[in-house]
């Protein structure tokens, strides 16, 4: 799945950012809807563009500019599962230039968890 951002010039001039998932490619499963989900995001003058995208198996959640923005998607994996799952971060503008300040990857490790749900004393 693609999470990405664009920029573009308004009616007025002005710029306006935009975040996208676009779960075109998510899965080879022909059986799961496959959505391309989006919208602008304020980003005021002298604020940088913050992204926090979480990874979770098949669930995958972005909170742009703390919250300002947020976006869920479930996608099914076929091929990018466990030790050949990966993110990839890449610069796909042209004639510009984005700089990354900060890039922090953390693994979540699974928590086992029992539930007796018909336990009883």
């Amino acid at each position: 799945m693609a999470m990405y951002f664009y920029v573009s010039r308004s009616l007025d001039g002005g710029l306006r950012t935009h975040f996208c998932h676009d779960e075109s490619q998510s899965s080879l499963a022909r059986n799961v809807v496959k959505r391309v989900v989006g919208s602008t995001v304020p980003v005021l003058n002298g604020e940088a563009l913050s992204t926090r995208i979480l990874v979770d198996h098949s669930i995958v959640e972005s909170f742009v500019m703390g919250g300002r923005l947020t976006a869920t998607s479930r996608v099914y994996p076929t091929e990018a599962i466990y030790e050949a799952a990966g993110v990839y971060v890449f610069n796909n503008a042209t004639g510009s230039t984005v700089i990354v300040d900060k890039l922090v990857v953390h693994e979540m490790h699974s928590t086992p968890m029992q539930l007796d749900l018909f336990a009883r004393d």
